[in-house]
């Protein structure tokens, strides 16, 4: 069943531009582009170096998805005021900010609901999509949901790792793949938008990975406080 989430950018000029995501999209690597694709999609086009889809597949699966977006943002500056509305199934959140803010936020939903293993692993966090969410905001439905998977795991037999030695793992890798995305997005973007989008999106994978036990410290903070 499909669940949608708009966003609807409205732009200086007076003009919009709309994208819906499916976060219950089916998707699978190596299903042929449905379009015609810029050559930086192709998946030997700065492909990431810890890439699982080599030699399987003939595009960067999130690099499709995001194509049609970046080449209609490619005359858009990054400081270009924007008025943002994302839609979702229970709530409507608009924000008045920048342009890079608002396609870092698109972007990132895109990626996590792409065919590619590493970011699929986001997944489960686009299903409850929270657009604009602050580094702590993010920290907090990363962990919750990183832990809630473990429980399930334990709850199969399997051995959960509530050490969090996974999630560090996750977002090295996040860090490693938005390294090699950025090339390729230099590739299509004649402004700056897309470019300072993925710069922020990999500033936050790096955040949580180099210091995650920092971080964790004022939500066990919190937590003392509320008396878990």
């Amino acid at each position: 069943m499909s669940r949608l989430v708009t966003y609807t950018f409205d732009l200086p000029d007076g003009k919009s531009l709309s994208f819906s995501v499916d976060v219950n999209r089916k998707v699978a690597a190596g299903t042929p582009p449905p379009f015609e694709t810029p050559d930086w999609t192709r998946l030997e086009y700065h492909r990431c170096p810890h890439c699982p889809l080599a030699g399987t597949c003939s595009h960067c699966p999130p690099a499709v998805d995001a194509a049609p977006i970046l080449e209609k943002f490619s005359h858009v500056t990054s400081v270009a005021k924007v008025r943002v509305t994302v839609a979702t199934p229970e709530r409507t959140s608009v924000k008045e900010t920048d342009a890079q803010t608002g396609l870092n936020a698109l972007l990132g939903l895109v990626m996590a609901t792409s065919a590619c293993p590493i970011v699929a692993r986001l997944r489960s966090q686009a299903l409850f999509h929270l657009p604009f969410a602050s580094v702590e905001e993010t920290l907090y439905r990363t962990v919750g949901d990183y832990l809630i998977k473990q429980y399930f795991i334990m709850k199969d037999g399997g051995t959960p790792d509530f050490a969090l030695t996974g999630l560090d793992a996750l977002y090295r890798d996040l860090a490693e793949l938005n390294g090699a995305f950025f090339k390729r997005v230099q590739a299509a973007s004649p402004r700056d938008a897309n470019v300072n989008a993925v710069v922020f999106f990999r500033s936050l994978s790096d955040i949580v990975s180099m210091s995650l036990e920092d971080r964790l410290a004022p939500l066990r903070e919190a937590m003392d406080q509320a008396g878990s």
